[in-house]
């Protein structure tokens, strides 16, 4: 959870956003769900099944019980909340009344940018 916080902190001292959190926990739980799957098919002794090794770790895998596992899905829905709820600007917008110019993700594009970008792709 540390480096959950200490990674939201930016360069100005301020927060980062839920939506720029949300990936960062997404990874952290990927990780974790691999590292369990290693752990459940690697047995150094070779003893027991896949279903022995799995109850074995099963309570660090489960939401509810408390483990990094389970705080990790619960900011996860949290951030995940507040991301989806959050009003935002849109990123395609229109700039002209004869829709040749648009602006997307805060770049103002022409369709004659488009048609040469096609040009050069088929080309």
């Amino acid at each position: 959870m540390c480096f959950l916080v200490l990674s939201s902190i930016k360069a100005d001292n301020g927060w980062a956003l839920a939506i720029e959190i949300t990936p960062v926990i997404a990874k952290l739980i990927f990780c974790i769900r691999s590292v369990f799957l290693f752990c459940i098919h690697i047995d150094q002794e070779n003893t027991g099944t896949l279903r022995d090794h799995y109850q074995a770790l099963e309570r660090w895998h489960h939401e509810g019980e408390e483990s990094t596992f389970h705080e990790l899905c619960m900011l996860q829905y949290i951030a995940s909340s507040i991301t989806y709820t959050t009003p935002s600007l849109p990123v395609f917008i229109w700039y002209n009344e004869q829709h040749t110019k648009f602006i997307w993700y805060r770049s103002k594009i022409t369709l004659f940018m488009l048609r040469e970008i096609g040009q050069i792709l088929l080309w």
